[in-house]
């Protein structure tokens, strides 16, 4: 796959790329939870070249695979530091709250106390680290209940929408994909930091599509269109 990568940005490096005539695939790499900003990635390139593809991905190991070409655009969390051959850009960072289903019994800005008193769905990425979510809990002298793990954000929003569960996570990435499924923000009664949140592309001089990407991308003030309070 290395090879293979290699290989295409070498080939390309040589031709021009010709937003109106390419039907390339680009390839999208970022958590779930922010498929709705990949989907608007996919719509601002589309109004610049009309016969580009769009594939979404998953993040991990994206800065690897950016920097090999296998990935195009990567949406990441977390992460500030990066490699010479990729430009990152700041995106505004992800603040954290709990959705519950529309009519959840929990009060709009609940005690800590009522908070903890209901069960929790938590998502279960597999990297190593402690959650934010229970670092502060244990800096408030406070526990929850965790009765549900699952492996993706969508599973988080699926299960708290059908259940009296409450999701805390950076519910301002998971904007539509709560309102579609009519779930609304509670207040959380700790304080956890807000995420870095960044997109990711190679830089402009790797090759001519790199340099059209990060052209189009960043021309306009909101940095990839990415408005997070949507």
């Amino acid at each position: 796959a290395n090879l293979l990568g290699e290989v295409v940005s070498l080939v390309e490096s040589g031709t021009t790329f010709d937003p109106s005539t390419s039907p390339r695939e680009v390839v999208v790499a970022a958590p779930d939870i922010c498929f709705g900003h990949v989907l608007r990635v996919g719509q601002r390139l589309a109004k610049a070249a009309p016969r580009l593809r769009l594939r979404s991905t998953g993040a991990s190991n994206g800065v690897d695979r950016l920097v090999r070409g296998e990935v195009d655009v990567l949406l990441t969390l977390y992460r500030d530091r990066f490699p010479a051959a990729v430009t990152a850009h700041k995106l505004p960072n992800a603040h954290w709250s709990t959705l519950v289903r529309q009519d959840h019994p929990i009060k709009a800005t609940p005690t800590l106390d009522e908070w903890a008193q209901y069960d929790h769905v938590q998502v279960h990425t597999g990297k190593a680290g402690r959650s934010p979510i229970n670092d502060a809990l244990a800096v408030a002298g406070a526990d929850r209940r965790v009765a549900l793990k699952v492996d993706t954000f969508l599973c988080a929003l699926h299960a708290t929408a059908s259940s009296d569960l409450l999701f805390t996570t950076m519910a301002d990435l998971a904007g539509e994909h709560a309102s579609r499924l009519g779930l609304r923000r509670v207040a959380l009664p700790i304080d956890v930091s807000p995420v870095p949140f960044r997109a990711v592309l190679r830089n402009r001089s790797s090759d001519s599509f790199s340099n059209w990407l990060q052209t189009t991308l960043t021309a306009e003030e909101d940095v990839f269109g990415l408005d997070l309070s949507r």
